[in-house]
């Protein structure tokens, strides 16, 4: 786990190869009060607390060079991605 500290401290977690045991030393969710927590392999944990969160998504395209990215908002993530998707279309 990194700690970048600035105007809102970002918690980055990578649990690739952490095991489930060592998951609950890592106090990922008493950050998440004060802080951004962004966790690649999040499908590692055993449950997601309920609460607002973004899931982030990179989907593999035909040509190796390009992704797409699908947002998925939880709680208050959904009204706000729904919020910019009328702006999108409205800006179309």
């Amino acid at each position: 786990m990194n700690l970048y500290e600035g105007k809102y401290p970002v918690f980055h977690v990578d649990l690739y190869r952490i095991n489930e045991e060592d998951l609950y030393e890592l106090g990922i969710w008493e950050n998440l009060s004060t802080s951004i927590v962004l966790i690649e392999w999040a499908e590692k944990l055993p449950e997601i607390p309920k609460s607002d969160y973004l899931e982030i998504k990179l989907d593999y395209l035909d040509d190796p060079q390009k992704r797409k990215i699908i947002l998925i908002g939880y709680g208050e993530w959904s009204e706000l991605l729904k919020e910019l998707e009328r702006d999108e279309e409205l800006n179309r």
